[in-house]
């Protein structure tokens, strides 16, 4: 087998996911309620975790989606899709003390908690294409 064919190989993408998708959640999920608290402010932890579990909505939405994406669309722009997921997953969200996003929002204002939602959102379907 060829390099090309080993580097593209359906093998190696699920290697890769599966490295990825465990890692990226272990690191989100230790930060996700200091991210939250930091951008929208003073709000409750009760706040905070409802917030978070605002995730698991379009995960699902997106789960019943993604077993039809392979039969649909070439292998590969599924694994994009799975990627650019991640990809939001690292960086959903604008921080404003964060190092990866910077931010000029102020804290608590509509445009940060419209923003932050909406980065839950995306954090969630892209949960569900990389799982």
């Amino acid at each position: 087998a060829t390099l090309r064919e080993i580097c593209f190989s359906r093998v190696v993408w699920l290697a890769g996911a599966t490295v990825l998708v465990p890692g990226m959640f272990g690191a989100l999920d230790p930060t996700i309620a200091t991210h939250l608290h930091v951008c929208l402010g003073d709000v409750s932890n009760a706040t905070v975790g409802m917030l978070i579990g605002l995730m698991a909505i379009p995960s699902t939405f997106a789960a019943l989606v993604v077993p039809l994406l392979p039969g649909a669309a070439a292998y590969l722009v599924a694994v994009g899709l799975c990627l650019m997921g991640l990809v939001a997953m690292i960086f959903g969200g604008s921080d404003p003390s964060g190092p990866l996003v910077t931010s000029d929002l102020e804290a608590s204002s509509r445009v940060q908690w419209v923003s932050q939602i909406f980065a839950l959102f995306v954090i969630g379907v892209g949960a569900a294409l990389a799982w």
